[in-house]
């Protein structure tokens, strides 16, 4: 059966497991996240990057998973304005990645904002506070976002990942407003009736693309 899911932002309790280094900053630190901010730049090298998508084993960064009272998800990610021009025959050249993972069924719809910003550290203490974004310079109340739905393209850099981290080919689509600084992406699945149904959201952040001709 085939279904439409997404992920909804508000507050929630979220488990951060970090897998690899990368550049962060949270409000206890000096750091500025600035030295990330250049223009294509990002925190991650590229050198993992193929056609159609990343490697997602070498350039994965961090892994979380997020889920309130009633078992849905909610979580914030940011993006940087370079992917406003990323579409079909687009090519990813690196980036880092963030998972979500919640229990989904045929009815349940998800929804998840995607917001202009960098990659910073969320610690225990600023998302008790509801002042931390997965991926962002600024530390915004959950409560102050909102969805968009606007648009869209084909993504060959996202993947779905069931519980034993199985990779597997699903339809999915980025969707983008006007000027391309807020991004929401909506995905469509067909999960298979042995499966657990898990939901991964597999986000790419600080992402440069090119053009494939």
């Amino acid at each position: 059966m085939r279904k439409t899911t997404s992920l909804v932002i508000a507050a929630c309790s979220i488990l951060l497991l970090p897998l690899t280094g990368c550049s962060a900053n949270d409000p206890g630190t000096s750091g500025d996240a600035s030295e990330t901010s250049g223009s294509g730049s990002s925190v991650a090298d590229g050198s993992s990057s193929k056609e159609g998508g990343v490697d997602s084993s070498e350039s994965l960064t961090q892994k979380v998973t997020a889920a309130n009272e009633d078992g849905t998800a909610e979580v914030t990610i940011t993006a940087p304005e370079s992917w406003y021009s990323w579409g079909p025959g687009d090519r990813v050249n690196r980036g880092v990645i963030l998972y979500t993972t919640v229990e989904v069924s045929d009815d349940q719809g998800y929804t998840v904002e995607v917001r202009d910003g960098w990659a910073h550290e969320c610690t225990p203490e600023n998302l008790s506070s509801q002042k931390c974004e997965i991926f962002g310079t600024n530390y915004l109340s959950y409560e102050t976002l909102d969805p968009i739905t606007i648009g869209g393209y084909d993504a060959p850099g996202f993947e779905y990942v069931d519980d034993l981290d199985t990779y597997h080919s699903r339809e999915q689509y980025r969707l983008l407003d006007a000027d391309g600084i807020k991004l929401s992406i909506a995905i469509k699945t067909s999960l298979a009736d042995e499966e657990i149904p898990q939901l991964v959201l597999d986000v790419r952040d600080s992402l440069t693309v090119e053009h494939v001709d």
